[in-house]
């Protein structure tokens, strides 16, 4: 029976497997943890969107767009609405826009922090969320 001896060149090999392991696993969950965590900011940014269009399609009527569609103080307030609503709401970056006459966009940034890919180098980016309101007119 032949007895199979280790030679000194396998010293460490197992430890070096495990290191490379190891680090992997810390990578795949740290794409895990940072994934989910950048839905729930994009998620937010949605929200914050919404709520936003909600409040710039509440400051004017519809009737009072149709009724005067080319004054830009009725447009502006209404966008001006929008973006105050989403900078109190806590987004970084708003813009607002009356589309048509009676349809407020809404579009919301949020920077993401990552927590476990930060350490490999993959700090932030942004998420970015979107909502349209539409005006309501007073007869309906």
């Amino acid at each position: 029976m032949r007895r199979f001896l280790r030679t000194n060149r396998e010293r460490g090999a197992s430890e070096a497997f495990m290191l490379i392991m190891m680090v992997s696993l810390l990578g795949f969950a740290g794409i895990a943890y940072d994934t989910g965590q950048a839905f729930n900011t994009r998620r937010e940014a949605t929200n914050i969107a919404a709520s936003a269009a909600r409040a710039g399609a509440n400051a004017v009527t519809s009737d009072t767009l149709y009724e005067s569609s080319n004054d830009p103080f009725l447009t502006a307030e209404a966008e001006y609405k929008a973006m105050d609503a989403a900078y109190a709401a806590g987004a970084e970056h708003a813009t607002a826009d009356l589309q048509e006459i009676d349809e407020l966009h809404v579009t919301v940034e949020l920077t993401h922090q990552n927590v476990i890919l930060g350490l490999f180098g993959i700090d932030d980016y942004v998420v970015t969320g979107e909502a349209t309101a539409t005006l309501e007119s007073r007869d309906s």
